[in-house]
């Protein structure tokens, strides 16, 4: 899951908003490229690099690839939960 994230942040706030992808590097080292790059980059910035087609009508600027990337960690926090859940009973609902 955290590779698939780490690989989405890479794609989508690096390749897609200035249109170069570094080579892969570890989960902290993306997020910090990721970092940089939003903190540095206008949210009505349209993107350099490349939209997949079927994102095309969605993806229009930075600030619709930042909220793409909110809705892809929330997606997948989901997923963590459940495994979360399957494997010690645990729901991060009410008291331990």
């Amino acid at each position: 899951m955290i590779e698939h994230l780490a690989h989405a942040e890479r794609f989508w706030l690096q390749q897609a908003i200035t249109g170069i992808a570094d080579p892969p590097a570890d989960w902290p080292a993306v997020e910090a490229e990721a970092d940089e790059i939003l903190a540095a980059t206008p949210l009505e910035f349209r993107p350099a690099g490349p939209i997949p087609p079927d994102m095309s009508d969605e993806i229009h600027t930075v600030r619709d690839i930042a909220l793409h990337m909110v809705e892809e960690a929330a997606r997948h926090a989901g997923h963590l939960d459940i495994a979360r859940e399957f494997l010690d009973g645990q729901t991060g609902l009410g008291p331990r």
